[in-house]
């Protein structure tokens, strides 16, 4: 399998970590509560009106962390599959 493949397959891996990421943060009360905190520690808030933001940092951040573990973990098993004996 080309390279062209390979890219599709880590596309797909962080396509479906943001799709999961996404369905959390609406389906989750507890989520969207780790998302604040999250978001709590780099946006210092003392108002209720700052919650979007505490919910988007922490939003940004989470997902960046998703897509990274997805993309990593597609690469490990990739990997783990590649024949040595292959001449690439």
């Amino acid at each position: 399998m080309g390279s062209k493949g390979r890219w599709r397959r880590t596309y797909s891996a962080a396509g479906a970590a943001l799709t999961l990421h996404t369905l959390a943060f609406f389906a989750l009360d507890r989520y969207r509560q780790l998302l604040a905190d999250i978001g709590d520690l780099f946006v210092h808030a003392r108002d209720v009106s700052d919650l979007p933001e505490l919910l988007l940092i922490g939003f940004v951040i989470l997902g960046v962390g998703a897509v990274a573990v997805a993309v990593v973990l597609e690469r490990w098993l990739w990997w783990l599959r590649d024949d040595p004996q292959s001449d690439r």
